[in-house]
C-alpha cells in the first residue's frame, strides 16, 4: 500500500518499479482508493521486472499494488518494489490518458510523454479558442524503438487524419493543420513497440498567408479555392494530392509558375471544368518551371507528391495573359 498525505503536493506522477525474477513472468497493477484498477504493467517476459511510470495522482488516499505471476509459478527468490512521487512538470504527461476523457491538456507548446506498454494510447488535447483559421506544426520525435502514429480528431471526437509516414525512431510530422477551433492529438505505436524512454511531441502556431491550402483538400469537392494571385502548400503525408480550384467570370490565359518543394518532387497539373487533366509538368527540388494554359471560367491545379518533404513548402504564383 502507498499512503499519499493530506499535505503532499499534488498534483504529482508516481513512479513504481517491480525487480524480475528467474523464471517468473510477473505482471504488475496499480489500484486506487475504491480498488478501481488504475493501470497495470505486463510487457516483458520471464526474468524481467515491471514498471508503472507517470502516474497522475491528484488526490491523497491510500493506492494498492497488486504482483502477480503468470502460470502458478513460483520461486524463493524475493522481488523488490521501489516506488517514487514526483513533482508533476506541466510539459509532461501525466496517465491514465488513454482517452478522449482523461486527455492532457497542452499547456505549453510542447509535452513529453511514454508508449509505455503495447497498445498505450496517448490522448492530449489543445484548445485554441481563437475562432479563426489557425495553421500548426504538429511534430512527434519518438525513441529508436517506436515507430509512432499521429491521429487528429476534431473536438466532436472526429477522425480527421492518421499519419504513420515514417518507421521505427522516425519523426512524423505535419507541416500545416488547419484548425478554426480545439482538437485531440493522439500518440500511438505500431503493435508490440513501446519504451521507457520519453517522445516529444511538439504543437507550433505558423505565421501563414491567407493563400496556404487549407487540408484536407485531396479531392475535387474539397478544393482549396484560390484567393489571390498565389497558392502555397505542403506535401503533408505519403502520396498527398492537393487540389485546389480555380475561378473566373469568362475564359482567361494563366501563366502558372511554379516553385518546387526544397528536397522533394511534385507533379502539377491543370484542368478543365470538369477535372479532366489538360497539362502536366513535374518539378524536382525548389526550381522553377512555367505552365500556360486557358481557364474556361472554372479548373483545378493538381498537385501530386511524388518525393515528401514535410518541411518546404510549394509555391505557384498566377499571372493572367489576355
Amino acid at each position: 500500500m502507498i499512503i499519499i498525505s493530506p499535505d503532499t503536493e499534488l498534483p504529482a506522477l508516481l513512479d513504481i518499479t517491480l525487480s524480475g525474477v528467474a523464471g517468473i513472468n510477473s505482471s504488475l497493477h496499480l489500484y486506487g482508493q475504491n480498488n478501481d484498477l488504475i493501470t497495470s504493467s505486463d510487457n516483458n517476459p520471464a526474468g524481467i521486472g515491471e514498471e508503472i511510470m507517470g502516474i497522475g495522482i491528484t488526490k491523497p488516499g491510500s493506492y494498492y499494488v497488486m504482483v502477480t505471476a503468470k502460470g502458478y509459478a513460483s520461486s524463493d527468490q524475493p522481488y523488490k518494489i521501489m516506488y517514487d512521487l514526483r513533482k508533476h512538470n506541466v510539459s509532461e504527461e501525466m496517465e491514465p490518458n488513454n482517452n478522449f476523457n482523461s486527455a492532457n491538456q497542452f499547456v505549453q507548446n510542447h509535452m513529453k510523454g511514454r508508449i509505455s506498454s503495447d497498445g498505450d494510447r496517448d490522448f492530449f488535447l489543445y484548445r485554441s479558442g481563437s475562432g479563426r483559421k489557425d495553421f500548426y506544426r504538429i511534430e512527434v520525435r519518438p525513441p529508436e524503438a517506436v515507430d509512432a502514429k499521429i491521429s487528429l480528431y476534431d473536438k466532436n471526437r472526429n477522425l480527421i487524419i492518421s499519419l504513420d509516414n515514417s518507421g521505427a525512431g522516425g519523426n512524423e510530422v505535419f507541416p500545416n493543420f488547419c484548425s478554426t477551433e480545439d482538437f485531440f492529438i493522439v500518440i500511438s505505436a505500431k503493435h508490440n513497440q513501446f519504451s521507457s524512454n520519453y517522445y516529444t511531441l511538439s504543437v507550433d502556431q505558423l505565421d501563414k498567408p491567407n493563400t496556404m491550402e487549407t487540408e484536407p483538400n485531396d479531392t475535387k469537392g474539397k478544393a482549396s479555392p484560390v484567393n489571390g494571385g498565389s497558392i502555397t502548400g505542403y506535401t503533408s503525408y505519403k502520396k498527398d494530392i492537393d487540389y485546389f480550384l480555380l475561378e473566373y467570370d469568362r475564359r482567361v490565359k494563366i501563366e502558372f509558375v511554379i516553385e518546387g518543394v526544397k528536397d522533394g518532387e511534385i507533379k502539377v497539373s491543370i484542368t478543365d471544368p470538369l477535372g479532366y487533366i489538360l497539362k502536366s509538368v513535374t518539378v524536382k527540388h525548389n526550381i522553377q518551371k512555367n505552365l500556360t494554359e486557358f481557364v474556361d471560367k472554372k479548373g483545378y491545379i493538381i498537385v501530386e507528391s511524388i518525393r515528401e518533404n514535410y518541411d518546404n513548402p510549394y509555391r505557384i504564383d498566377l499571372k493572367s495573359g489576355n
